[in-house]
């Protein structure tokens, strides 16, 4: 129990975090416990982790030795005050009981809620209130042999709980500030919004998480975009102010927006959207105008629509897969060699052109890491099992793959399209290939 107590200790700072992230829009509960035990709680160095992680020096004797003459020093001061009687019992200390009774009563519903995640806020705080309660006391008339708590141990209980709520109230009217601040675009060097939290350097020599790495290291990144153009920045703040509003879209979505000040400093914010069925539509025109612009084609379908991107590509071979609705795939004999890349390109251009100028339910397809092309909307035909409400935009459809040369910076060496009827120009294309 000793030797636990640190990490029972974390478990329970862990979920205050999570209380926090259910109050506050935006925020991410991983990133603010992260924080929390890299700076203030170094659970690594109370269990001696980073001295075995890291280069070995010294100093891991100097401070193994502070720690065990500390706790040498405790144990000797708690052995002297023990009463004789009471030599044979678990817990010889009244206050330690009531700090495990407290420490298991919280650790009990924090247990149950993480596995019964999906109920309101406040039905989770008055389980956890009741459940501790509970728990307190069974533990508590264990450790004591009696079912009748002593008065000492009700008062503890009745501060935490006393803190508990503090804790809720404090947390709310601090967050409230903060859930609300939106940055304004002539501050912003470049702004970031995508379900990727991870940035990859040198074809995965260095993986960071995105909270982590300065905006120096994003920029190298293979994988992260940043739009930079100031109408793309200001399109992004105002689709954020619409976030903070309300959290609801066509179906569940979650990403992370980040923005990189140009004095240095940065914003985090993480959103999760809820399916709502009387979703009004307020996110559209926020969504079409990002996937519609320059900056985003170029940067995001960079195959298609930038020419220096395609240049540098040393493409080694093509596979094509065609799809016909009775789900008879079959691999067609269409090589590299048949295919003409420009022709190629300027019908994808053309379809992608087309397909975005009104594709309201955009969101996944604008949070999708660079150089990935799928289009929900483009590949209802490519599953074997498809609700009855979306079998009338079923399509026969090509699913294009693109292999290259990964000797540079990339962090993957290959390309994927689907291509469905609905991409008029590039169907007919590898039709008339067929």
């Amino acid at each position: 129990i000793n030797f636990t107590l640190p990490l029972s200790f974390l478990a329970i700072i862990n979920y205050f975090f999570q209380i926090t992230q259910e109050i506050a829009v935006g925020f991410n509960s991983r990133i603010l416990f992260n924080n929390f035990i890299e700076k203030i709680y170094r659970i690594d160095i109370l269990y001696f982790v980073k001295y075995a992680e890291e280069k070995f020096d010294y100093s891991y004797f100097v401070v193994l030795a502070v720690v065990l003459s500390g706790l040498y020093l405790l144990t000797v001061i708690l052995s002297k005050r023990r009463k004789n009687e009471r030599t044979g019992d678990f817990v010889v200390s009244d206050g330690f009981k009531s700090l495990i009774s407290l420490l298991v009563a919280s650790l009990v519903p924090i247990a149950f809620l993480q596995v019964i995640y999906d109920g309101s806020f406040i039905a989770k705080m008055v389980s956890f209130v009741i459940l501790s309660a509970l728990a307190f006391y069974l533990i508590n008339s264990v450790l004591e042999k009696s079912f009748r708590p002593s008065r000492y141990a009700l008062k503890l209980f009745a501060g935490f709980m006393v803190f508990f709520i503090l804790f809720i109230g404090i947390a709310d009217v601090t967050t409230s500030r903060f859930e609300a601040k939106v940055p304004v675009a002539s501050e912003i060097s470049a702004v970031y919004l995508g379900e990727n939290t991870q940035v990859v350097l040198g074809n995965h020599e260095e993986v960071l998480d995105i909270y982590n790495a300065s905006e120096e290291k994003v920029r190298k990144s293979d994988n992260i975009v940043l739009y930079e153009d100031l109408d793309t920045v200001q399109n992004i703040i105002d689709f954020h102010h619409e976030l903070i509003k309300n959290q609801e879209y066509y179906q569940y979505v979650n990403f992370t927006i980040v923005y990189y000040y140009k004095n240095g400093d940065k914003l985090y914010r993480y959103y999760t959207l809820n399916s709502t069925p009387d979703y009004d539509g307020s996110k559209d025109d926020f969504i079409l105008n990002l996937i519609n612009s320059d900056e985003f084609k170029n940067k995001k379908l960079a195959f298609v629509y930038d020419d220096n991107y395609y240049d540098s590509l040393d493409i080694t071979n093509v596979n094509v897969h065609y799809e016909p609705l009775d789900y008879n795939t079959q691999r067609d004999v269409i090589t590299l060699e048949d295919l003409d890349m420009d022709v190629l390109r300027k019908n994808l251009a053309k379809d992608y052109d087309n397909f975005l100028q009104d594709f309201r339910n955009g969101l996944n397809f604008a949070i999708q890491s660079k150089d990935e092309y799928y289009i929900q909307d483009n590949y209802y035909s490519y599953k074997r099992e498809v609700p009855e409400t979306t079998k009338e935009d079923l399509t026969s459809h090509y699913y294009l793959e693109i292999g290259f040369d990964a000797t540079k910076d990339f962090y993957k060496n290959y390309i994927s399209i689907n291509i469905s009827e609905k991409f008029v120009n590039t169907f007919s294309y590898l039709e008339s290939l067929r």
